[in-house]
């Protein structure tokens, strides 16, 4: 008889990108029988990244993402779940997600990327006991976790954490800001704290850690996107140490809300301007709707 446990998530459906670059998977709760979870499989700069999701949808509100409300806690059609998924849900469901697309042998490394449906640092424990999990079959992996920002005790925490080697694998931090004031950033974030706060300890993580903080910043075309926000956000990180801006298109069936090309190339070179370091970030398999902010909990 084999000693091997039973997977805690089943998988259900395979979705293919026309470029072959990503894959959708959607999966099977055993605990709830028809309740899924999606996540993501891409390849990016010779890296394999699995986007992992940490919750049944999300109570963050976040505008442009899909995983968002409506929500009840009990699994019930039309109306969605909401709930946390347990350590052993979030390591099987990279274990099916491993062994449907395997890592090519040519891979630079793996990422396990905590950006999938729901808010890591609302499910903080079993995020970090995945980690651990992980990061121990895998220790040549590292983890990344991107997160709103409304709980910055749990970054401080795990900044500490992280700094004294708790975990078997590196775990980079990315911050979602979206916004160069905030007012601004409610109206996207509606949980999001102040900026000010958010940025101070986002530097912190950063220098105790020493990684990179990347503060995610997806643009909306006449909202986020004029020249003020960048001198806004060239004020805000001045002198700080240690972060990016990680600048993004926002993925949206209303073209009069995507920033062109052009403006993008505008935005980011005023902010370089200041002394703002940047990068950019084109979502992967939108077609198969697996960009950032496309996961949502289905039905089977």
């Amino acid at each position: 008889m084999s000693s091997e446990r039973s997977l805690s998530v089943i998988p259900d459906k395979v979705l293919r990108s026309s470029d072959g670059t990503s894959v959708k998977l959607v999966q099977i709760t055993k605990r709830e029988g028809l309740v899924t979870i999606e996540s993501g499989r891409y390849e990016v700069d010779g890296e394999s990244i699995l986007c992992l999701s940490s919750q049944i949808g999300c109570a963050m509100k976040c505008q442009f993402c899909r995983s968002t409300e409506p929500f009840e806690f009990v699994a019930s059609e039309p109306k969605r779940m909401l709930r946390n998924l347990t350590a052993e849900e979030i390591v099987d469901q990279a274990t099916n997600a491993i062994q449907i697309v395997p890592i090519p042998p040519t891979s630079k490394g793996m990422v396990f990327s905590y950006m999938g449906m729901g808010e890591p640092f609302a499910n903080i424990k079993a995020v970090k006991e995945s980690i651990i999990s992980l990061g121990t079959k895998y220790p040549q992996a590292r983890a990344t976790i991107s997160t709103i920002g409304f709980n910055l005790k749990g970054i401080t925490e795990l900044a500490d954490e992280v700094s004294s080697r708790v975990y078997p694998i590196p775990i980079k931090l990315h911050i979602s800001l979206h916004g160069s004031s905030d007012e601004q950033r409610k109206q996207i974030i509606p949980y999001a704290l102040p900026i000010i706060e958010t940025l101070s300890v986002a530097e912190s993580f950063a220098l105790k850690t020493q990684t990179e903080v990347k503060l995610n910043y997806v643009l909306v075309s006449g909202f986020n996107d004029g020249g003020e926000d960048a001198n806004r956000l060239s004020e805000l990180l001045k002198g700080k140490h240690g972060l990016v801006i990680k600048l993004s298109d926002l993925n949206s069936e209303d073209e009069a809300l995507i920033v062109s090309s052009e403006k993008a190339d505008q935005f980011e070179k005023q902010l370089n301007n200041y002394g703002i370091r940047t990068c950019r970030f084109t979502s992967m398999g939108k077609d198969i709707k697996a960009g950032c902010g496309e996961l949502v909990k289905g039905k089977k």
